[in-house]
């Protein structure tokens, strides 16, 4: 990583503040009791905000490709391509909306890949609802969102050049490949679920064997469960 990463990832995707109490904001979960969760939190705290919902990555790109939001808040673990998927065709795209992850995937994991795609904050979703306000809020200020947590590890990433370990290792596609083996999808599935042929998955597949030391499916499964990637 270079070492102006932390002041590039501090200003990733937050091109303008807009006002809390009247923001337009896009909230993409695959579950629709947790969009509705967000959205009674949400207006709770802000009356006249305005809101859409998507349950997927084409829903998601659509919505965001017809008007304009001031915030998108994004489930990484959507059927067919992730929310890391999104935050990469966005880029591509041009589509500069401030992003706030919400994953039920530990920081640890998730938040720096999720930083360096493009989001603005990264908050789990066991966090307290005060808090995803207060990060909503800092968001819509022109700001990023960063917990300690995130904040250290982005700081020793900067440091100085370190090998890389376990999970670090692996590319997004990676991460996610591994995530739905340690799901129990086969091959077959996982090609279906990401719109990959089964010769790439299984590629996908021998790179993790090697990368993560392991011999069989079966040890990828036990990586995956013991890393907290399967909900």
């Amino acid at each position: 990583m270079r070492k102006t990463a932390l002041k590039d990832i501090g200003k990733q995707e937050v091109p303008a503040a807009a006002s809390a109490a009247t923001a337009r904001v896009l909230l993409v979960d695959d579950h629709a009791v947790v969009r509705q969760g967000l959205k009674q939190i949400l207006q709770e705290a802000f009356p006249q905000q305005k809101y859409g919902e998507a349950g997927d990555f084409n829903q998601a790109l659509a919505l965001l490709q017809k008007q304009k939001w001031d915030l998108l808040v994004l489930d990484l673990t959507l059927p067919g391509p992730s929310g890391l998927d999104l935050l990469k065709e966005m880029r591509m795209q041009g589509l500069k909306v401030p992003t706030l992850v919400l994953s039920v995937h530990s920081e640890e994991q998730y938040a720096i890949r999720a930083l360096r795609g493009g989001a603005a904050g990264y908050l789990c979703k066991s966090a307290a609802p005060q808090e995803f306000v207060g990060a909503v809020e800092r968001i819509l200020g022109g700001h990023c969102y960063l917990s300690a947590t995130v904040t250290e590890r982005l700081a020793q990433a900067v440091r100085g050049p370190r090998n890389k370990v376990g999970l670090e290792r692996l590319s997004d596609r990676e991460l996610e490949v591994l995530r739905l083996i340690g799901m129990g999808r086969s091959v077959k599935q996982i090609g279906e679920q990401l719109n990959l042929s089964v010769k790439t998955i299984s590629t996908y597949r021998a790179r993790l064997l090697v990368k993560l030391e392991v011999d069989t499916t079966a040890h990828l499964m036990r990586y995956a469960m013991d890393e907290g990637l399967v909900e």
